[in-house]
């Protein structure tokens, strides 16, 4: 059940970040079925207004829900959360924010080369100027134009010297 809940959630889901937040969503909306008293009355039982954490509920199989139980939900999350941590991202230096549709494309991408449980975890880093740095398991390669510029300092200060030479 585990596997098959994590494998769900990770489907739509490229970021450990977004990972870990619509764990919390789906923790809250059981826990709250669970536990809480007239939920069902409610057309959204949380009060979170419609966005990507909370639209993603719909596509879970429903019959996960018929899983959990008083003595066994508290369990389930924390080995989902466990599980969802121990996935190493590969963390993606970018100079912009994402748009969430960008996200979605490049977790995708990424998942056709390395697999359906690979995961980024995505860095606004505006120094780098254009371009991208990449880290995974420790090793950091800038791929921007602020460390294209700074291998050939002394290059582009000789070109601009000699132009103002002129």
């Amino acid at each position: 059940m585990i596997k098959d809940l994590l494998d769900q959630i990770l489907s739509q889901t490229y970021t450990q970040t977004q990972a870990l937040a619509r764990l919390r969503v789906l923790k809250d909306l059981v826990l709250l079925q669970l536990f809480g008293h007239g939920y069902k009355k409610q057309a959204n039982p949380l009060k979170l207004p419609p966005n990507q954490q909370t639209n993603w509920l719909v596509t879970l199989n429903q019959e996960i829900f018929k899983n959990f139980t008083k003595d066994n939900a508290y369990q389930i999350f924390d080995e989902l959360e466990r599980e969802i941590r121990t996935i190493k991202p590969l963390v993606v230096c970018i100079p912009f924010e994402l748009p969430e549709e960008g996200i979605t494309e490049l977790g995708q991408y990424l998942r056709k080369i390395f697999g359906k449980n690979f995961m980024a975890e995505i860095k606004i880093d505006p120094s780098l100027i254009a371009g991208t740095a990449l880290v995974w398991n420790g090793v950091y390669k800038d791929y921007s134009i602020r460390n294209k510029i700074s291998d050939n300092r002394d290059q582009i200060l000789h070109i601009i010297k000699e132009y103002l030479k002129k």
